[in-house]
């Protein structure tokens, strides 16, 4: 069976001092794809000029988990020789552990090569729809998975019903709180649990536990939860610990 495309006749190979280009034309258009190996950043540029950058192990983690797209994100794939890449050996990582605000968090880091990985335990929201749909109040709802979250849990209270009016709120006294089931979405891979009810507005949100794959050089591009999460407490314990380890974002 004939390939989605012919990596061969389509895609141009660039090496230069600094950073390695590729550059491709698929079925959607033409992509071109500048990598730097030494900061695992890359740019890719999109048929229609825009531009998407951040970290080489954040783009790989969408890819596993995106259907769509399949010729771009084998050409992808194929580009991204991580033969190129500095070494990040398991004996050159370190995982150290911290607590924000009574929560507990961990890190994985290589201080070799910048690689960071952000672990986040199983989280569990409780609050009426006006208090989350906040963003002063709930920032990580907003900028977890890049608005992904947020997009999701706009979809769920619309299809719901009708919002009602909260100047003529009901006795909530008399009425369950909460609902008898809680269905599950996916986000790339990670599993998003949301319940709410319409009549009272109170919803519950489980999100499942999960890892932020990022290197030190995009730690706020592939994360913009980063800077908001325990109203920036919890991007100083970071910057504290890759410190520690002479790691520094600049």
């Amino acid at each position: 069976m004939d390939d989605i495309y012919s990596m061969d006749k389509e895609t141009i190979y660039h090496t230069g001092v600094e950073h390695l280009q590729y550059e491709a034309d698929l079925k959607s258009g033409h992509y071109k794809l500048d990598v730097y190996p030494n900061n695992y950043f890359y740019q890719l540029t999109l048929p229609s000029g825009k531009v998407i950058e951040g970290s080489v192990p954040a783009l790989i983690s969408t890819i596993e988990h995106d259907p769509t797209h399949a010729d771009v994100n084998a050409w992808l794939l194929d580009s991204l020789n991580w033969k190129e890449f500095p070494s990040d050996k398991e004996t050159d990582r370190q995982t150290r552990k911290f607590t924000v605000d009574g929560r507990n968090y961990s890190i994985t880091l290589n201080p070799k090569t910048g690689m960071v990985n952000l672990h986040f335990p199983r989280t569990i929201i409780v609050g009426e729809r006006k208090n989350l749909a906040s963003p002063e109040n709930h920032p990580e709802v907003y900028t977890i998975k890049k608005g992904m979250l947020s997009e999701l849990l706009t979809t769920v209270i619309v299809d719901s019903g009708e919002i009602p009016d909260d100047d003529n709120e009901l006795p909530t006294q008399k009425l369950p709180q909460y609902t008898d089931s809680i269905k599950y979405y996916d986000i790339q891979g990670w599993q998003v649990g949301i319940s709410y009810n319409p009549t009272t507005e109170i919803i519950i949100l489980e999100l499942d536990s999960r890892t932020e794959y990022t290197h030190l050089f995009t730690l706020p591009i592939d994360m913009p939860d980063f800077n908001t999460l325990h109203e920036g407490r919890y991007k100083e314990a970071v910057l504290d610990i890759l410190a520690k380890h002479h790691m520094h974002v600049e």
